[in-house]
C-alpha cells in the first residue's frame, strides 16, 4: 500500500502531465506547502513541480482567507479588524460633514459591515474570543453612527440596543 508522501509525489507527475498535455500553465511562484497538523514538531517533506521546491509557509492567504497551519484563523480575524477599523477611520474622516445618518449607514454597511461578514463559515467556529473582536469594531461604528445621526440612546447603552436604534441585525445572525 502507497504512503500519503508516495501518493503526493505520484500526483506531482501526474499534475505535470495533466498540465502539459492540456496546454495549461502553472504559477509554480504562486504554489506553496502548507502542513495541516496539532503537534508541535509535525513531520515536513519537500516537494516539487517541474523540479523547482516548492516554498513552505505556514500562513497563506486564498479567496481572501488567512488560513495558518493550525487553522485557528487569529491572523484572519486579526487582519478583518485591523482593516475595518482603518475603512471605518477613513469613512469618520471622509464623512465628518455628513448629517444624513442614512448615508453614513450605507457606506458602513457596504465598506465595513461587509468586511465583516465576509466568509464565516470558514473561519467562524464559535470562538468567542474572535466574535469579540469584530462585535466591538461593529460597536464602536454603531456609536459613531447614532452620535452623528443625533440618534438619542442613553449613555453606555449596550450593543443590541444600539442595533435597534439603527435598524441592523447583530453579527452572529449572519455568522450563523
Amino acid at each position: 500500500m502507497e504512503s500519503g508522501r508516495t501518493r503526493i509525489k505520484n500526483s506531482d507527475i501526474e499534475t505535470n502531465t495533466i498540465n502539459s498535455s492540456n496546454s495549461l500553465s502553472l504559477n509554480i511562484d504562486k504554489c506553496q506547502i502548507v502542513t495541516y497538523s496539532k503537534k508541535h514538531n509535525p513531520l515536513h517533506s519537500n516537494y516539487h513541480i517541474c523540479d523547482i521546491n516548492l516554498h513552505r509557509s505556514s500562513l497563506f492567504k486564498d479567496l481572501g482567507i488567512l488560513f495558518d497551519s493550525k487553522l485557528l484563523f487569529n491572523a484572519h480575524v486579526s487582519a478583518i479588524k485591523n482593516k475595518d477599523l482603518s475603512v471605518f477611520g477613513m469613512i469618520k474622516i471622509n464623512g465628518s460633514d455628513f448629517r444624513d445618518p442614512l448615508a453614513l449607514k450605507c457606506l458602513y454597511i457596504s465598506l465595513v459591515r461587509s468586511l465583516l461578514e465576509y466568509a464565516p463559515l470558514i473561519w467562524n467556529h464559535k470562538s468567542v474570543g474572535h466574535n469579540d473582536q469584530l462585535d466591538k469594531v461593529q460597536n464602536k461604528a454603531l456609536r459613531f453612527l447614532c452620535h452623528k445621526g443625533n440618534i438619542q440612546r442613553t449613555s453606555h447603552s449596550g450593543y443590541d440596543n444600539n442595533l435597534k436604534l439603527l435598524n441592523l441585525e447583530s453579527l452572529n445572525v449572519w455568522r450563523h
